[in-house]
């Protein structure tokens, strides 16, 4: 009888070690809002469907790993698939899920916090959900100091808004700095702003922009800069086609599309072919 208690007793501490080094799931986006708003949690969202090859490594690999079970602690946790779940599809229909695994954070009332998108392994990923999820302190952080004119803090917040993939507002801090005269002389910040002018076919302006890019930054050396110069210069050639410039395009095409460095040189003759 005594070896058959303490058998018993074995049993379930196992079990409660195996339940405890495991994420427990909601299955229901509703009963997940409704526990997050009554307990003032963030919530992590797994989206997935059954024929996600990554999906399914996200639950081998990282939702196994200690670091995401101990993150997964404090949140409250939801796996969902909107291709069998209306409910889910409906909701997700407010947020940025273009692809599976789309993992969500969201606050208590339903803002995004951030997301991962695709597959991050174990301690990849614990790190950057701890960095979406102390994102909205430190988002407030920055803000507050970049009113106060801390260009600083403007250029922290430039990189995490880009980080979350928050984009229009990271651009908007960015042409904000810039007509102001404050801000700072990188590359990529001037790249950004020039592109959404190009794609929302502000063609005179973005070309201003590129025209800046390609006088002051040349071609630089380091890679990221070096991809952006050359970007740039394609995408210069594209507003002039655009704009029926096709003398100023065609000048462009032959300073560009012989240069060993450029990694697009092969594209620049189509921008002569630009109706």
């Amino acid at each position: 009888m005594k070896k058959s208690l303490i058998l018993l007793f074995l049993i379930l501490f196992f079990n409660a070690i195996t339940y405890s080094d495991e994420i427990n799931w909601h299955t229901s986006i509703t009963r997940a809002l409704e526990d997050a708003e009554k307990q003032k949690k963030y919530i992590m969202i797994d989206v997935y469907t059954d024929w996600c090859t990554w999906c399914k490594e996200l639950d081998k690999q990282t939702y196994t790993h200690p670091s995401v079970i101990q993150l997964s602690k404090n949140l409250i946790n939801v796996k969902i698939n909107p291709e069998k779940d209306e409910e889910a599809k409906a909701f997700l229909s407010s947020y940025p899920v273009d692809g599976y695994p789309t993992i969500l954070f969201i606050d208590w009332k339903r803002k995004l916090i951030g997301k991962i998108g695709g597959f991050l392994a174990g301690k990849e990923f614990a790190v950057q959900a701890d960095k979406i999820l102390s994102s909205p302190a430190a988002l407030a952080k920055f803000k507050k100091e970049h009113a106060e004119g801390n260009i600083n803090s403007s250029e922290a917040l430039i990189t995490l808004l880009l980080e979350l993939e928050y984009e229009d507002e990271a651009i908007a801090v960015i042409e904000e700095l810039r007509l102001e005269k404050n801000l700072p002389e990188k590359i990529e910040y001037y790249h950004l702003l020039a592109f959404t002018y190009l794609s929302n076919e502000y063609y005179q302006t973005a070309l201003t922009l590129f025209d800046y890019i390609l006088i002051h930054f040349k071609s630089g050396e380091d890679f990221k800069d070096l991809d952006y110069y050359y970007k740039s210069a394609y995408y210069k050639g594209f507003a002039l086609a655009s704009l029926g410039k096709t003398e100023e395009c065609r000048k462009l095409v032959e300073a560009f599309k012989d240069d060993e460095k450029n990694p697009y040189a092969r594209y620049f003759e189509g921008l002569l072919e630009k109706k």
